[in-house]
């Protein structure tokens, strides 16, 4: 006789012996999945801004380099003679120290087909200096990139194209000092304590891989800029000098060349001396820049705004830091707040007097956050934004002034 009820159990044991295998399988499973490192997620920082665009593991560091990319450019458009946008931008990767490609190479500039210019920039290693030593290697390679992409655009062919070395150290100085006028001092300083200033043919032919003098060679190189601009913008000679120098021309024979219609400027030993004279008198200039009123307004806007991340895991977004009362506490806005607030206060004095009012009203509203003092925040916010348009109107005004004056003045006969 069958016993139906222990065919029944021994079915149900069975099927919970079976249930408990699936079980753990799934477990596994999952647990295998879980151990598998995740893809690396990317981030871009001014893409099709045509300006740089920056693509870098997500995190702090590809937030910092897009921001001072952004800042480089408002400073080097004169200069170099950049556009406010080209149709394709210049692509940087800021790519992980580990597995670095390019060997002692920091980094490496190139064109790829079509003419487009391609950065690639190793990250910090562990142990590398921060700070400014950082922000300066950084920007150095941002020159090189936007050089070689002048180059490109004025017809040089890609295998005569030359990012000097001095240029690209000047450049990155002129962002620094731009941001932080205090350096300018600092720079005086050191290059006054020289025994001497190195010559300037020293300045002109440094090469990246010559680490022999270095630093005295990379600081004279921010006077030579400021030197050879100053002499050479109205002329045209300045541009005429970069043109020839990208293109892998001597740069002594360019500099005596294009700037010897000037007094003493036609032999190489009357351009040292020259030189010489010119960085003295660079020394003892005690002198605060001011910006440009379109340059002031651009720096405002780009110091208030702020890449944050909405949400674990979500996409990145950029936003206004004035507008972040709910985020006021939040360790993501403190920081840059506090940290753009000094800024502000430092670089006072260089805000055009256009936009002084704006910059005032933006400095309360962010203190007001910090403090929190909503309806401080709320006064100085709507202000900010009334003097913000106030600037902008007086900027509009000035240009169309400028821009009379200029066509009055045309000869008769030229085309108004």
């Amino acid at each position: 006789m069958i016993n139906r009820s222990g065919i029944f159990r021994g079915a149900e044991a069975i099927a919970r012996v079976a249930g408990l295998a699936l079980a753990i399988a799934s477990a596994c499973a999952s647990e295998t999945l879980r151990a598998q490192p995740k893809p690396p997620e990317l981030a871009f920082y001014g893409l099709e801004s045509g300006r740089f665009e920056v693509a870098a593991l997500r995190g702090t560091e590809g937030a910092e380099l897009g921001a001072l990319a952004g800042q480089a450019w408002a400073v080097w458009r004169g200069p170099f003679g950049l556009p406010d946008r080209w149709p394709v931008g210049i692509t940087v990767r800021l790519a992980p120290a580990e597995g670095w490609p390019f060997g002692t190479d920091s980094w490496r500039v190139a064109a790829e087909p079509g003419g487009i210019v391609s950065v690639w920039l190793r990250a910090r290693q562990p142990g590398e200096p921060g700070g400014l030593s950082e922000r300066r290697r950084l920007l150095a390679a941002l020159a090189a990139g936007a050089m070689h992409r002048q180059a490109v655009f004025i017809g040089v062919p890609p295998e005569r194209i030359t990012t000097p070395a001095w240029l690209g150290a000047a450049a990155a100085e002129a962002v620094l000092i731009r941001q932080q006028p205090a350096l300018s001092d600092a720079w005086q300083r050191e290059t006054a304590s020289l025994a001497r200033v190195p010559d300037l043919k020293r300045i002109l032919t440094w090469r990246v891989d010559d680490a022999s003098d270095a630093g005295n060679l990379g600081s004279a190189a921010y006077g030579v800029w400021s030197w050879s601009q100053a002499d050479g913008r109205r002329t045209g000679a300045w541009r005429r000098f970069l043109a020839e120098v990208l293109g892998g021309g001597d740069p002594v024979t360019a500099l005596t060349q294009h700037y010897q219609d000037l007094p003493g400027r036609d032999r190489p030993q009357e351009l040292e001396l020259a030189w010489q004279a010119a960085c003295a008198q660079l020394v003892r200039i005690k002198n605060v820049p001011v910006l440009e009123p379109s340059e002031t307004r651009r720096w405002l806007e780009q110091i208030d705004r702020i890449v944050l991340t909405e949400g674990s895991g979500g996409a990145e977004k950029a936003f206004a830091l004035v507008d972040l009362w709910d985020w006021r506490k939040e360790p993501a806005v403190r920081t840059p707040l506090a940290d753009r607030s000094a800024l502000l206060a430092a670089n006072f004095r260089q805000v055009h007097p256009f936009y002084s009012n704006a910059a005032g009203s933006l400095g309360r509203a962010w203190s007001a956050l910090e403090q929190d003092k909503i309806a401080t925040w709320r006064a100085a916010r709507f202000e900010w934004t009334q003097d913000m348009a106030v600037g902008r109107e007086m900027e509009a005004a000035s240009t169309r002034l400028l821009d009379g004056l200029s066509n009055d003045s045309a000869p008769s006969g030229e085309s108004r």
